[in-house]
């Protein structure tokens, strides 16, 4: 429960930083911005993997899994698109990656 928190406390001051104190409109991004946008992606796959490797039988309970499979397969192809993943980050994923890519689900 603490390392959820943590991960979550972490990520979310990140976004707050950039959101508040560093991207002002008409300036360039600060030069550690991809950096930190990787950080939080790190983040991000570990918590789609817990849920996924811990939690997926609630979802499909809710019914919801065809929204949280939309939002990975979006989460994917934007870090994709962005060079935001790395691949040793994904290895835990990585099946059900590669399922969605057999299917053309992601970009």
């Amino acid at each position: 429960m603490v390392y959820k928190y943590n991960n979550g406390t972490y990520t979310f001051s990140r976004l707050d930083v950039f959101v508040v104190g560093e991207i002002i409109i008409g300036r360039e991004f600060p030069l550690t911005f991809q950096q930190t946008v990787r950080g939080i992606f790190k983040q991000l796959i570990r918590v789609f993997a817990h849920i996924y490797h811990s939690h997926y039988d609630k979802v499909l309970s809710l019914c919801q899994e065809g929204h949280f499979n939309s939002l990975f397969a979006h989460f994917v192809s934007f870090g994709r698109e962005f060079d935001l993943l790395d691949k040793k980050d994904i290895v835990p994923l990585q099946d059900l990656i590669d399922i969605m890519d057999g299917n053309g689900i992601l970009c």
